[in-house]
């Protein structure tokens, strides 16, 4: 069973490489600002997992500069994740706001949340 997990591991990433779009261009002060936003944002993932490719690609098409980690091969961040995320699930976008930090889980409600925030 490991051995097909790694395979097929190996195989979502080369497609992952092999499928990555081309990232948006804009203006320099766009995407300064953009850069500014996004510097406090933090998206939970596992390497392999193609939910998290999904949102992964989501984010170089939107020219987007997030923070990435590996919430599988980092006991503390798994416990983050758990304890104040409220669950070990990924893809989780991780971003501060005036009420308080926000834990976005679903690739598709992380995606519309970024779709939102590059325009």
């Amino acid at each position: 069973m490991r051995l097909i997990r790694y395979l097929l591991g190996r195989i979502i990433l080369w497609n992952e490489k092999r499928t990555a779009p081309i990232p948006l261009s804009r203006a320099t002060n766009l995407q300064e600002a953009l850069d500014k936003i996004t510097s406090e944002w933090v998206l939970y993932e596992f390497n392999a997992c193609p939910y998290c490719v999904k949102v992964r690609q989501e984010i170089r098409r939107l020219n987007m500069n997030i923070m990435r980690v590996d919430a599988k091969r980092d006991a503390e961040l798994k416990k983050t994740l758990i304890e104040i995320g409220g669950r070990y699930q990924v893809p989780c976008l991780k971003y501060p706001t005036q009420e308080g930090v926000v834990w976005l889980y679903e690739s598709d409600a992380i995606i519309t949340f970024l779709k939102k925030q590059a325009r």
